[in-house]
């Protein structure tokens, strides 16, 4: 083998163990971003059943405020005004 080869051959190899020590960082930083972006997106999904949870307990204290002037004062006493339409209560909050 000439020097040149040689030369070149070894500076490939170098290049070739730089990219593949590189390609193993990007990974593991890849990695580590998933796992933040899946905690992120549980947090969220957490959030949005707090949410369906407290329309779903809204809803039911509207409907039970029909019938209790107690329930009725402590939503309006929060911003929530009842209104009866058509049988079905609805809490609304006040502008």
């Amino acid at each position: 083998m000439k020097e040149w080869q040689s030369t070149t051959a070894t500076g490939l190899g170098a290049l070739t163990l730089l990219l593949a020590i590189t390609l193993i960082g990007l990974g593991l930083f890849n990695q580590s971003k998933q796992k933040e972006l899946g905690q992120q997106q549980q947090s969220f999904n957490e959030g949005r059943m707090s949410d369906q949870i407290g329309g779903a307990l809204l809803r039911d204290l509207a409907g039970a405020s029909v019938n209790d002037d107690k329930i009725r004062n402590l939503l309006s006493k929060y911003g929530y005004k009842v209104e009866v339409k058509n049988n079905a209560p609805a809490a609304t909050t006040n502008p």
